[in-house]
């Protein structure tokens, strides 16, 4: 299952944005980050191939969710 994010958790899990000036991802597998709101629709449409995708690659693939009207 997708792993939602806060500020705070993508600093730790994927880049700390607050403190580094050049990009550096934070973790050992490749991910998939969607950036999502409640009332897109075509975020709605991705959301089942997003859950899909986080549990066919599980432990091969990070996926995670940030909300963009809660952060």
């Amino acid at each position: 299952m997708a792993e939602f994010l806060t500020s705070e958790t993508f600093k730790e899990k994927v880049f700390d944005y607050a403190n580094e000036k050049e990009w550096k991802y934070k973790s050992d597998l490749p991910g998939i980050i969607d950036f999502y709101a409640d009332w897109c629709g075509p975020c709605k449409m991705v959301a089942p191939i997003i859950e899909e995708l986080s549990t066919e690659y599980e432990g091969k693939l990070n996926v995670w969710k940030v909300d963009t009207e809660a952060q």
